[in-house]
């Protein structure tokens, strides 16, 4: 069945059997590949339909998929790794800040402890007094007074003294602080004296915090039992906090819960007040913080002191700077820019890698294979990407082989057209011929048919005269006579009625060598569908190697993990492009065993025509040969006429065998009568049939022209 535009479909079968004679193999294939290809139009609105469709969604095109994948694939597990590795070192510095903070924090309270315990050294050197033990046992406040209670005015760094009974009663003092006259008012030193001898620590007055030394009054072996208790007082100043800030190289600060704030820094009372009331009611509170203040980066804690009992007294804020930090933070952010410039100049460059390595190319093939869906075969691939070792080059090798089999798949196909139509011309002038001369032999016959009837009823007529002899010698002279004329007449007729049989023995040979040269045709189609099914083959098994490829570069980019993913997609592209030209390969294989098909169809319908031409040409000799035997009858009708006219008178005497001649006569007249009507009907249909083959052969001559306009459509080397 063929397609056929605008009127549907039609098989060879429909058309006459003079047609399908005259049709050889090349030409049935070349009508099969005709309406075949107005049945399956090459569909380039739809393929212009997809490159539209892909330009308004370029966003997702195969460019930014590559550029996103590597953004995926490299930016984020390098910024999440830079993320971590940056937030690691910030932990890491802020957690060595802190510890170094804290280090300083300590070593604060050390030195605070210091001053105190600095003051133990002069508290001792009065205490382990034997004299002192002395005046103490005879309440000789003079001599109290006179060596021990001018210690706040020798000693430096001594601002109160004071001596007291273990039963808590100011036995003397200097300085003049409340707590430490008249009545002790710190209970919890009289509790610590009965667990140590000597101790310091901090306590709060009236006039600040203070730091004292506290030691038992004895003798110099403290073999004495001790007596009373004395006292040295310092009260810190900024000057102490100063000398603890040059060795720290840290401010300090001191908050008390009663008084004002103490230290080197005068910004940072409200940060101390906000965590007194924390740190006053848990003792291993610590607060740190890190900020940057005026250009400088420092670490801050915030920690309780306690009293000379080991009570939060108040809090104490030690601030030392984090220069290192600070840079080392700076370096950090510096070289997180530094990587993600490099990284983003790594992902351009895969960017571009793949735009020229692989996008490109399949741009270019893309626009090859869209002029060919429109037709244009004038497409060249770039030599550079057909030298490739790689599947862009088996890609381009394949686009390139398969441009010049169409090539000279097309350029076979017009040369074919065109002798299709050659041929189809010369046997529509054949047909044409050869209908008129059976229209010539129709008329003939009917006159013959016609001779034959009067010739029986003159004969028939002659038999009645024969009975009738006895009525007129006369009649049956010109009975005879008008015989001898039919006779004459009769074979005229036959002569050319056998040269109109010769005439179509002939055009019966011509139609044999047209039968001949069409199944030649056809034989060299059939071997052109062998070539195209070759050319498929091989596509198919660059399909199939091409889709290998594209399974190898599969396995091996899941080998490289992570940084295959990019090499996987674009082997998952190829693979689908393989396997759309092993599809292609596919029904261009199924279209090539449909035209196969068909012409075994055709070689048996031209030789079924072939044999009937050699039967309707045996049936015209036979015929020849009746018109032979009917010719050598009536020319012995003529000279057995001739011979009754000459011995009309003798009629009398030979009357019996005359009628017996005559009734042989009307016999063979009759037989040549019936044999002329089978004549003439054969001839008719003979007539009927070259009609028949000179409208199928102007059918055979359009859908050739029909042929030739569409493989206008094809472009080879910028020509139609």
């Amino acid at each position: 069945m063929f397609g056929i535009p605008g009127k549907g479909t039609c098989s060879l079968r429909m058309l006459s059997k003079p047609l399908r004679k005259q049709l050889g193999r090349r030409n049935h294939l070349s009508l099969y590949f005709v309406l075949s290809f107005h049945r399956f139009p090459i569909r380039t609105s739809s393929y212009n339909r997809g490159v539209c469709r892909m330009g308004r969604s370029r966003f997702f095109s195969l460019r930014i998929q590559i550029v996103l994948l590597l953004i995926v694939l490299l930016g984020l597990p390098m910024t999440v790794i830079g993320y971590t590795y940056y937030t690691s070192m910030m932990s890491s510095l802020e957690t060595i800040e802190r510890d170094h903070a804290y280090d300083a924090s300590a070593a604060a309270h050390k030195l605070t402890d210091k001053i105190g315990k600095s003051l133990l050294d002069s508290v001792i050197t009065n205490a382990h007094w034997e004299d002192f033990w002395n005046a103490v046992e005879q309440k000789d406040l003079v001599w109290i007074e006179k060596n021990v209670n001018v210690s706040n005015s020798v000693i430096p760094n001594v601002h109160f003294t004071s001596t007291i009974g273990l039963d808590g009663t100011v036995i003397t003092q200097s300085g003049d602080v409340p707590e430490f006259t008249g009545k002790l008012a710190y209970p919890e030193i009289l509790e610590r004296l009965g667990k140590e001898d000597v101790f310091s620590g901090f306590v709060q007055t009236a006039q600040g915090i203070a730091v004292l030394g506290v030691a038992k009054v004895t003798d110099e072996t403290e073999n004495a039992k001790p007596n009373s208790l004395l006292v040295f007082g310092r009260f810190p100043d900024k000057e102490a906090l100063a000398d603890i800030k040059e060795t720290l190289h840290a401010d300090l600060a001191l908050l008390p819960a009663k008084g004002a704030p103490l230290g080197t820094r005068d910004d940072v009372e409200s940060l101390l007040r906000a965590h007194l009331a924390k740190a006053e009611n848990d003792s291993e509170y610590r607060y740190f913080q890190s900020r940057s203040l005026n250009g400088e980066r420092l670490a801050e804690v915030v920690s309780p002191f306690p009293d000379i009992n080991g009570k939060p007294l108040g809090v104490m804020y030690v601030g030392s700077p984090s220069d290192t930090s600070e840079r080392v933070s700076n370096q950090i952010d510096k070289l997180s820019l530094i990587v993600g410039g490099v990284l983003l100049l790594l992902v351009i460059l895969l960017a571009v890698f793949f735009q020229r390595r692989v996008l490109s190319p399949l741009l270019h093939f893309s626009g090859i294979v869209g002029k060919m869906a429109s037709g244009d075969l004038t497409g060249h691939i770039n030599e550079a990407q057909a030298r490739r070792n790689d599947e862009i080059g088996l890609i381009a090798v394949s686009l390139q082989a398969m441009i010049r089999q169409y090539k000279s798949i097309v350029a076979q196909i017009r040369e074919t057209t065109d002798q299709v139509a050659a041929s189809a011309g010369m046997l529509a002038n054949s047909a044409d011929t050869t209908a008129q001369g059976s229209q010539r032999i129709v008329l003939e016959m009917q006159a013959t048919a016609d001779g034959a009837a009067e010739q029986t009823s003159g004969a028939e007529q002659g038999a009645r005269s024969m009975q009738e002899l006895s009525k007129g010698i006369y009649q049956v002279s010109e009975h005879s006579s008008r015989v001898a004329d039919v006779s004459r007449q009769a074979a005229k007729d036959a002569e050319a009625g056998n040269a109109l049989l010769g005439e179509t023995c002939r055009q019966m040979a011509s139609i044999g060598e047209a039968v001949a040269h069409s199944s030649n045709v056809v034989k060299r189609l059939a071997g052109h569908s062998e070539e195209i099914g070759s050319i498929v083959e091989m596509i198919a098994k660059i399909a199939a190697q091409t889709n290998i490829l594209a399974l190898n570069a599969n396995i091996e980019a899941a080998r490289a993990g992570e940084h295959g993913k990019g090499f996987a997609v674009v082997a998952a592209e190829v693979r689908k492009l393989a396997g759309q030209s092993e599809e292609a390969a596919g029904r261009i294989e199924e279209l090539v065993a449909n035209i196969k098909a068909d012409t075994v169809d055709a070689m048996e319908a031209i030789e079924k025509g072939a044999h009937e031409a050699s039967d309707g040409a045996a049936s015209i000799r036979r015929a020849d040969e009746a018109f032979q035997t009917i010719y050598e009858a009536v020319c012995r009708i003529s000279a057995d006429m001739q011979d009754v006219s000459a011995v009309s008178e003798e009629m009398s005497a030979s009357s019996e065998q005359l009628t017996a001649t005559v009734e042989e006569t009307a016999a063979i007249a009759k037989r040549s009568a019936e044999r002329t009507d089978e004549i003439v009907a054969i001839t008719e249909d003979q007539l009927s049939a070259m009609k028949g083959v000179s409208e199928s052969l102007d059918s055979l001559n359009r859908l050739a022209q029909n042929l030739k306009q569409a493989v206008t459509v094809f472009r080879i080397d910028g020509k139609e």
